[in-house]
């Protein structure tokens, strides 16, 4: 014979303890994927102060040739000259 009794108390306290525990993960979680997307916020803010760094170089080297000293970074203007003619040729043909 079953005790129904007894089966409905273990479920309803399995139940409460089950509840507690899955707020208690689900506080954790919540404070992890707060905390990535922290990271992840900041890791674009910072890429977007590099965009605009890069852009600041490049134009500087545009006005007053010479600006830019560093060897990569030469090789990264001259790469996006040649982009960026390719996009003018390609431009024309509109």
């Amino acid at each position: 014979m079953i005790d129904w009794k007894k089966m409905k108390n273990d479920i309803t306290r399995g139940l409460k303890e089950g509840a507690g525990t899955v707020a208690k993960k689900t506080g954790e979680l919540s404070a992890e994927g707060q905390r990535k997307l922290k990271v992840f916020n900041l890791k674009r803010r910072i890429q977007g102060y590099m965009e605009d760094l890069g852009g600041a170089l490049y134009n500087a080297e545009v006005q007053t040739p010479g600006t830019i000293s560093d060897d990569a970074a030469k090789e990264i203007f001259k790469k996006i000259e040649v982009a960026n003619s390719e996009l003018k040729d390609l431009e024309k043909e509109e």
